[in-house]
């Protein structure tokens, strides 16, 4: 999804998260391939453990 549906919950704040360094707004999964956004979502997220 390009936007997630739970503002508490999107994909720069999941375990899974790889951001880019040269990017902001995308960046990279553990499970997908490609650019993700960084205010996307999947069923596969996971609250960051720190």
């Amino acid at each position: 999804m390009k936007q997630s549906p739970s503002p508490e919950s999107h994909c720069s704040n999941c375990q899974l998260w790889l951001p880019k360094k040269d990017s902001k707004d995308c960046g990279n999964c553990q499970i997908f391939k490609g650019p993700v956004y960084a205010q996307g979502y999947c069923t596969y997220w996971a609250p960051q453990m720190i």
